[in-house]
């Protein structure tokens, strides 16, 4: 895709945009990788099986990373803004079937971003708002409201739920 755009803004299909969103091209620096640091909102034991997913990309794929150093900067990939520098992010390693949840998008992404040394933009909770972060307020207090890791019948239900409360609630920025 960012051989015929500039930029594009990257989201999962379990995910609800607010009608009255920001426009998160304006927030995102052109020359920035713009995405909600995850690891900033995760328990240290969720921490650190994050962590050491990225650890297993390093070696599955024998990337060098210097001075490789695991952080609380991880990325959630389900909502993201990239120019067209970050292309090499989203290159498929060629043995692509054997991305799993273990060795996922996500982590690859996360690790080439370390690698690439590319400036990011940490987006607000509010542009990746997930289940395991809700209050009961998420539904207005959050512009883009992630599904991700629900029952998928949970997930759907919810989704149509919302999507009307959005529609009902919230004009449309023009």
């Amino acid at each position: 895709m960012l051989d015929d755009y500039d930029r594009i803004l990257f989201l999962d299909v379990d995910v609800l945009v607010r009608p009255d969103s920001p426009n998160l091209f304006e927030m995102v620096p052109e020359d920035c990788y713009g995405a909600f640091m995850e690891g900033g909102w995760c328990s240290e034991q969720e921490l650190l099986v994050r962590l050491g997913l990225l650890k297993k990309i390093v070696e599955t794929y024998s990337i060098s990373v210097p001075d490789f150093d695991l952080d609380k900067e991880y990325f959630n990939a389900g909502i993201f803004v990239a120019s067209k520098q970050h292309k090499s992010l989203f290159v498929m390693p060629p043995d692509n079937n054997i991305m799993t949840e273990m060795v996922s998008e996500q982590n690859l992404i996360n690790v080439r971003l370390k690698n690439a040394n590319f400036k990011t933009y940490h987006l607000p909770i509010c542009f990746n708002c997930m289940s395991w972060r809700w209050s009961r307020n998420y539904i207005k207090e959050n512009y883009f409201v992630h599904y991700a890791g629900m029952e998928m019948e949970t997930r759907i239900e919810m989704m149509r739920q919302d999507a009307e409360f959005f529609k009902k609630n919230f004009e449309r920025k023009e």
